[in-house]
C-alpha cells in the first residue's frame, strides 16, 4: 500500500496506489479518517477507484496526526480481492508527505518506562539479559548505532544472546529509568540482568566491532584484568584507557600478544606511548578515521606530523605542509580547522547510501563549524527525513541562529515545534526564543517560552535528567525571571 497527501493552500488530497502486484478495487468502498493533534479531523468516504486518482479531504492544519485507511484491493494475477485496513500516522509540513503505516512503530514518542519494564519482564521470564539503548532520534551516534548493530542486516549473533529495548530519551516518560541508571549522555547502552542489575554500560558509540567486543565481554563476564582478557579485547580497552588519559601499559603488553596489524593496537600505542612507529604505520595502512584521531590526539606534537601530511594530502586542504610548531599545537585554529574538514570528509563518505542520516547532522555541524552556513543548511534540506522527525529543524535553527540568520533560525524552529516532543522541543522553543529576542520581539520569545514550559513539564525534584538543564536555557533565551520553573 502507499498513500501520499499533499498539501497546498491550507487544503490536502489524498491519493492511494495499491500494492505492487495489485490493483485497487474499482467498485469496492473506501474510506480515511484522520484526526490532528488539536482534534481537527476530516472523514471521506467514496469508492476505492476514486481515490487512486485523488480526494480533496478539506482544510489540514499542520502537525501530526493519525488515522486509517480503509479500501479494496485485488490481486493482478488471479483477480481476488480483498479490503484492506491500514492504521496510519503522519504529520503535514509543507508539500508531499508520506502515510507511514502505525505498525511501523517507533520508539520515539513512546511510553519510554513502560517499554523497559515490560522488556524487562520478557527478559526475566526468558532468562536472558536486556540491553537498554538509551537514545535519541536527533543523536548521529545512537543512529549509528541503530543502523550498524541494532537494526543491521544481517543481525550480527551476539544480539541473539540479550532481548534489546530502546528508550527514547527525549520524552519525560524516560525520566525515571534514566535516573535510575544515572544516565546522562547519548547514546547510553546497559545490560541487566532479570532483575534489573546492572552488568555493564558503555557510552558513545565507536564502531560495530568495538561495540561486539564490548557486549561478548560483557555476556561473557567481562574481564578485569588484562591477563583474562583476549588480545583483541585489551587492545580495545587499551584504547579506551589512553583516549581517557588513564594508565593502558598493561593492557598494551596483553594485546602485543595478538596481531600487530590490528589498527586499535597501533593507536593505542601511538596515543599512550607517543610510538612514531605506530604512527607511520597507522598513516600507511589505518581507515583514514584513525588518521584523524591521530592528528587531533597525540601528545607527542613533533610525532603527528605524518599524520598531519596525510590529513592534508588525503582531503586536500589548501596550503603548504604545515610548520610543526604552528600545526601541532592540540586546537590550534589551523590543526583544528584541518580535523574539522577531515572529519567532514570521512563523514561524507560514510553517509553514502542505506543508514546515511546517521551522519547527515554532523555532517551539517562540521560544515557550518568550518564556515560553510549554506552549504551545512543544503545539506539537511536535501535530506529525505522522516516527516514527523525534528532532527533537521533542530540542527538548522541551531546553525542559523549562530550564523546569526534569525529570521532563518525562527523560520525552521517553528517548522520542528509543529511536532516535536520533550527534550527536543524545549530546544527547538530556546532556539525560536533567542532569533525572537534577536529580531526585537521579546515578547514573543516570552509568550512562548510560556507556552512550552507549561506544555512539557518539570521532572520532580529528586529525579536527575536534563530536562531541568533545557528549561533554564529556555527561562534564560527568553528573559523570563529566573524563578520561573
Amino acid at each position: 500500500m502507499g498513500a501520499t497527501l499533499t498539501v497546498g493552500a491550507g487544503l490536502a488530497h489524498l491519493s492511494l496506489v495499491a500494492a505492487e502486484g495489485h490493483h485497487l478495487a474499482p467498485d469496492a468502498p473506501a474510506a480515511v479518517q484522520l484526526t490532528w493533534s488539536d482534534a481537527t479531523s476530516v472523514s471521506v468516504q467514496a469508492l476505492s477507484a476514486r481515490f487512486g486518482v485523488g480526494w480533496p479531504l478539506g482544510p489540514a492544519p499542520f502537525g501530526p496526526f493519525s488515522g486509517s485507511l480503509r479500501y479494496g484491493e485485488c490481486s493482478d494475477a488471479d483477480g481476488s480481492c480483498r479490503i484492506v485496513t491500514v492504521d496510519v500516522r503522519g504529520v503535514v509540513a509543507d508539500g508531499l508527505v508520506a502515510l507511514l503505516p502505525a505498525e511501523a512503530a517507533t520508539p520515539w514518542r513512546a511510553d519510554a518506562d513502560g517499554a523497559f519494564r515490560s522488556a524487562l519482564d520478557a527478559a526475566r521470564a526468558a532468562g536472558r539479559p536486556l540491553l537498554i539503548d538509551f537514545s535519541a532520534i536527533w543523536c548521529p551516534p545512537c543512529n549509528r548505532l541503530a543502523h550498524e548493530v541494532l537494526e543491521a542486516t544481517p543481525r550480527p549473533p551476539i544480539l541473539d544472546r540479550v532481548d534489546v529495548v530502546v528508550v527514547d530519551v527525549d520524552d519525560p516518560s524516560s525520566w525515571t529509568v534514566k535516573d535510575a541508571y544515572n544516565v546522562g549522555s547519548y547514546p547510553t547502552v546497559v545490560v541487566v540482568d532479570g532483575s534489573g542489575a546492572e552488568r555493564g554500560r558503555t557510552v558513545g558509540f565507536d564502531g560495530r566491532e568495538e561495540f561486539e567486543v564490548w557486549l561478548t565481554g560483557v555476556l561473557d563476564g567481562a574481564v578485569s584484568t588484562p591477563a583474562e582478557a583476549t588480545p583483541l579485547a585489551a587492545a580495545e580497552e587499551a584504547l579506551r584507557r589512553a583516549r581517557d588519559g588513564r594508565e593502558a601499559g598493561p593492557w598494551l603488553r596483553r594485546a602485543e600478544s595478538g596481531h600487530e596489524g590490528e589498527p586499535a593496537l597501533r593507536l593505542a600505542r601511538a596515543l599512550a606511548e607517543a610510538s612514531p612507529d605506530d604512527a607511520q604505520w597507522l598513516v600507511k595502512n589505518a581507515p583514514a578515521a584513525y588518521w584523524a584521531e591521530l592528528a587531533h590526539r597525540w601528545p607527542d606534537r613533533a610525532a603527528r606530523a605524518p599524520a598531519v601530511k596525510a590529513l592534508r594530502d588525503a582531503y586536500g586542504v589548501a596550503g603548504d605542509s604545515l610548520a610543526v610548531a604552528e600545526a601541532l599545537e592540540v586546537l590550534h585554529p589551523a590543526e583544528r580547522a584541518l580535523w574539522q574538514r577531515a572529519q567532514l570528509a570521512i563523514l561524507r563518505e560514510r553517509g553514502v547510501g542505506e543508514g546515511g542520516h546517521a551522519y547527515w547532522t554532523a555532517i551539517a555541524s562540521l560544515a557550518a563549524d568550518i564556515g560553510d552556513v549554506s552549504g551545512a543548511l543544503a545539506e539537511l534540506d536535501a535530506r529525505p527525513w522522516a516527516a514527523d522527525d525534528p532532527t533537521p529543524a533542530l540542527t538548522g535553527s541551531t546553525v542559523a541562529l549562530m550564523a546569526e540568520r534569525n529570521d532563518e533560525a525562527l523560520a525552521r524552529a517553528q517548522r520542528g515545534l509543529e511536532f516535536a516532543w520533550g527534550d527536543q522541543r524545549l530546544r527547538l522553543a530556546t532556539t525560536a526564543a533567542r532569533a525572537l529576542t534577536a529580531l526585537g520581539r521579546a515578547d514573543e520569545a516570552q509568550a512562548l517560552a510560556q507556552r512550552v514550559l507549561a506544555e512539557v513539564p518539570a521532572p520532580p525534584a529528586d529525579v536527575m535528567v536534563r530536562t531541568d538543564r533545557y528549561r533554564r536555557a529556555l527561562i534564560e533565551a527568553s528573559g523570563l525571571p529566573p524563578e520561573t520553573r
